[in-house]
């Protein structure tokens, strides 16, 4: 299934991650896209805190992976600065989608060979104005519910 939900600020679209996240299953991979600003890190900072984890969360740019502990466990991802995925690392994040963990994947446009068949991919956009971003989520697995109200409780900042 596939959704577009609208966001007008930052964090609305924490909140899209929030209420998002607690809809996951045990094992769940993110693969994020879009362009630099356009909320991927804000998005999964939402994710972090449905998931029960504190704490300040950044986007791992220079260590490509974050691992992060709350009530679930969320590996963060950043392949920005990669123009290919060696082998070494390849198996790194594959150990990745196999835990019991949500793992989000930012440019994951760039792991597109290794990414599991049930990845969501969330494609973020910029719109009309500085804040506004369009979220097209795609593949969202027909088993976990996605009551079609996040998107009115999320405009009412709920």
């Amino acid at each position: 299934m596939n959704y577009t939900i609208h966001s007008s600020s930052p964090e609305y679209t924490v909140s899209i991650g929030r209420k998002i996240a607690v809809l996951l299953g045990e094992r769940a991979v993110l693969a994020l896209h879009g362009d630099l600003g356009s909320g991927k890190t804000c998005f999964i900072k939402g994710i972090a805190k449905g998931l029960g984890i504190g704490g300040n969360i950044t986007s791992p740019t220079f260590t490509l992976i974050r691992e992060y502990v709350g009530k679930r466990r969320l590996f963060h991802i950043d392949l920005y600065r990669l123009k290919e995925i060696d082998g070494n690392f390849a198996i790194d994040l594959e150990d990745c989608f196999s835990k019991e963990a949500v793992t989000a994947i930012e440019w994951a446009e760039r792991a597109k060979e290794i990414l599991p068949s049930d990845a969501i991919h969330i494609f973020f956009h910029h719109g009309d104005n500085e804040h506004e971003r369009i979220i097209e989520i795609k593949n969202w697995p027909t088993s976990l519910k996605f009551p079609q109200r996040i998107c009115a409780d999320i405009e009412r900042g709920l």
